[in-house]
């Protein structure tokens, strides 16, 4: 069997469909020893990195920038992929184009948050995405769902079949499994490598994430901002690359520090040394980050929006995203934890995290490409 796979998500290093895009091809390319794998990539100016994948998989571009190929593949629908890659049995679409195909097709939805908050996205996301969708319900064979709640979101908004669904989640990076496995000094070299790069000398709350309205970053400053009256001691860490809408560097203070995007090396050790991590997201399909910080021994607190409840599990304190207070109250809950209850309730998050596994995604997502 031949198998298309749009890696174009891959050149955006920094975001969560990147993320799962990579692990995606490099997993399956790994795991399926007997199909043959045709990679697309996309893009007029953007590189894509070096994958390093070893399998039967080759690699086909295009010089098609963005908004040529929203035209062309999500609005009038024309070129099959398969004129570009050859004649494949599957192809499984990315999450920005859906171009037709003379093979069965299979998609990734990661959220419906063009349906259910359009206010927190640009006019053009909002085209883009409903353009590509209406394809995917028409045409699409079987759709797979990062969460249980996406899954619902979809049948909601789409109307589809639930038998063209299927949940499989996302895992764990590679570099955080390794990092959870290392002993406890290596752990703490590695956190104290990090905060001399980054010149983090007392106790933190973390955050990550693209830097966006859905993020509720605002929010989260104007709650540390009260939290910093209770622990004048503490600073508040922001991980992630400027997206749209107003920045949340237009409103920072005093004890906030916007680290912009750093590379996944240095992540793991954020992640442990932080007292809290939060995730104040209003809405995800996922919710990676969260993923990330438990595996890395980080202490979560976060939204109990969305899915962010299937990905944290039990060992997670939870807020209302659009309660300042509420906010307030929970981090502050997280950071004044103390001794044998804190270590008990990191070590039991880790352990939670060996539930999800980018290999086990891989597997599951070959079953659906055999089946369609």
């Amino acid at each position: 069997m031949k198998i298309g796979i749009d890696i174009s998500q891959i050149a955006y290093r920094g975001t969560g469909v990147g993320v799962y895009t990579e692990n995606l091809v490099r997993n399956v390319i790994a795991e399926d020893k007997k199909n043959e794998y045709v990679l697309f990539f996309s893009s007029l100016r953007r590189r894509m990195p070096n994958l390093n994948l070893k399998g039967n998989y080759k690699i086909e571009k295009a010089k098609i920038p963005p908004t040529v190929g929203d035209i062309l593949w999500n609005k009038i629908h024309r070129l099959k992929i398969d004129r570009l890659i050859g004649r494949v049995d599957v192809f499984h679409s990315s999450d920005w184009i859906e171009p037709p195909s003379l093979g069965k097709k299979v998609t990734t939805i990661h959220d419906m948050v063009v349906y259910t908050n359009p206010g927190d996205l640009n006019r053009k996301i909002i085209e883009t995405q409903k353009k590509k969708l209406a394809w995917v319900k028409k045409e699409t064979e079987m759709i797979i769902c990062v969460s249980k709640f996406t899954q619902g979101e979809v049948l909601r908004n789409l109307g589809v079949e639930r038998e063209r669904t299927v949940v499989i989640y996302e895992g764990v990076r590679e570099e955080f499994e390794k990092f959870r496995s290392l002993g406890g000094r290596k752990k703490e070299e590695e956190e104290k490598r990090v905060r001399e790069k980054y010149g983090l000398v007392g106790r933190y709350v973390l955050a990550v994430g693209t830097r966006e309205p859905r993020k509720s970053l605002r929010r989260l400053v104007g709650a540390f901002k009260m939290l910093r009256n209770d622990f004048k001691d503490l600073e508040l860490v922001i991980v992630g690359k400027y997206g749209w809408g107003e920045d949340v560097k237009e409103r920072m203070d005093g004890g906030v520090k916007l680290l912009g995007y750093v590379e996944d090396s240095n992540l793991a050790g954020l992640y442990k040394g932080a007292e809290v991590f939060c995730h104040p997201s209003k809405y995800e399909g996922f919710g990676l980050p969260i993923l990330e910080a438990m595996s890395c021994g980080g202490l979560v607190v976060c939204s109990n929006t969305s899915s962010l409840g299937e990905v944290g599990g039990k060992e997670a304190i939870y807020f209302n995203p659009e309660s300042k207070d509420d906010i307030y109250e929970k981090i502050g809950k997280g950071v004044s934890l103390k001794g044998e209850e804190k270590r008990v309730r990191r070590e039991k998050g880790e352990e939670w995290t060996r539930n999800f596994s980018f290999k086990k995604m891989a597997k599951e997502t070959i079953e659906v490409y055999e089946k369609v």
